[in-house]
């Protein structure tokens, strides 16, 4: 134990990096398990799509969404998600639900959200539009 302290009081950098980086993996792997979405990948969701067995739910504001949206998206701010009338999208609640925005890291409500409400499909896009738009795919735009 005096080795074990010694050890931290002279490379307390050292030691400080360590717990830094195992609490990051350690919170990495709950939210792994506990997320109640699934990330996936461009090739995924256009397999849902072109099988038909899956909605697209856009989660930007509303100018972002007409600069340029994947064709037959819903458009839903999620400042808006929370009054939104979730009884809408009921038929829907058998299918796949995707969710897409610029930065994934606020669609945890939005998820929970959904959940609750008993849509238990849920995806999210991996790295949003951007990737989208790397690889070229179509959007529609509207001004």
């Amino acid at each position: 134990m005096k080795n074990f302290l010694y050890f931290i009081h002279s490379h307390l950098f050292l030691f400080s990096a360590w717990l830094i980086l195992l609490f990051s993996i350690i919170s990495f792997i709950t939210q792994k398990l506990f997320s109640r979405a699934k990330l996936i990948d461009i090739n995924h969701v256009m397999l849902f799509i072109n099988d038909k067995s899956s909605i697209i739910i856009d989660v930007r504001s509303k100018k972002d969404f007409l600069k340029g949206f994947i064709p037959n998206s819903i458009n839903i701010p999620l400042k808006k998600i929370y009054s939104y009338n979730l009884d809408k999208l009921n038929s829907f609640k058998t299918k796949n639900i995707i969710f897409v925005a610029d930065d994934n890291i606020f669609l945890q409500d939005c998820i929970d959200i959904f959940y609750k409400n008993n849509f238990k499909k849920l995806f999210i896009l991996k790295h949003g539009l951007k990737k989208w738009n790397v690889k070229k795919l179509p959007l529609i735009c509207r001004k």
